[in-house]
């Protein structure tokens, strides 16, 4: 998480502001992704790294702010 919020905030230029609360008995301390069973069965490779998908993210949310901001996200 860490990460992603230091990608982020390079990327939109702003400092997050970031809450850190004790962790929940059940909250899994670690976790990692692993795609050897989507490269081994599918031939699957990424084609961006984490950095230029957030890049991606963060100018598609630019681009559609507006059409963004109508969404309801109430339910």
């Amino acid at each position: 998480i860490n990460e992603l919020i230091a990608i982020l905030e390079r990327l939109i230029g702003r400092k997050a502001e970031v809450e850190h609360y004790p962790f929940h008995k059940a909250d899994a301390m670690a976790n990692q992704a692993n795609i050897e069973k989507a490269r081994n069965l599918l031939g699957w490779e990424p084609q961006v790294s984490l950095e230029e998908g957030i890049r991606l993210m963060v100018a598609w949310y630019e681009e559609n702010r507006e059409w963004v901001k109508d969404i309801d996200t109430s339910k």
